[in-house]
C-alpha cells in the first residue's frame, strides 16, 4: 500500500512538476495578463513570457485575428502585428536592441482586449 502511494505521488510530481515541454520558454518570467480576448477564455489560453532576448506569446486557443502591440516607456510603439491564431500559436518579439525599461503589451480582437506590463533592464 505504501509503495502504491509513493508511486502515485512520484507520477504526479513528474507530470506537474516540470515546465510544459511544448512551451520551451516557460522557465522564464511569466507576465500577468489582465483582460480576455474571448468570453470563454481561461487564464492559460494566452500566456506571455520574457527573457533577456525576447517576449514569447503563446495563443493556446483560437482567438481568430489578434492585434498585438508592444509599447516601451521611452519610445512608444516598438512592435505591432496581426496574428491569425488559427494558424500561428507562438509569437516571438525580439527586445534585445530596445533601450526601454518598462513595457506594455496589448492584445485586441473583435471579442476583447487584454494587456500586461513588465520591466526589463536594457
Amino acid at each position: 500500500m505504501k509503495k502504491s502511494i509513493i508511486l502515485i505521488c512520484f507520477a504526479i510530481i513528474m507530470t506537474y512538476g516540470k515546465a510544459d515541454p511544448t512551451h520551451p520558454y516557460t522557465g522564464n518570467e511569466k507576465i500577468e495578463i489582465q483582460g480576455k480576448l474571448d468570453i470563454n477564455a481561461g487564464p492559460d489560453d494566452l500566456e506571455v513570457y520574457i527573457d533577456d532576448q525576447a517576449v514569447y506569446v503563446y495563443f493556446n486557443q483560437d482567438f481568430g485575428s489578434v492585434n498585438v502591440s508592444l509599447y516601451g516607456d521611452m519610445s512608444g510603439l516598438i512592435y505591432s502585428t496581426v496574428v491569425n491564431t488559427s494558424m500561428q500559436h507562438l509569437l516571438v518579439i525580439p527586445i534585445t536592441s530596445s533601450s526601454n525599461n518598462n513595457y506594455t503589451i496589448v492584445f485586441s480582437n473583435t471579442f476583447g482586449y487584454a494587456e500586461g506590463e513588465f520591466d526589463r533592464e536594457p
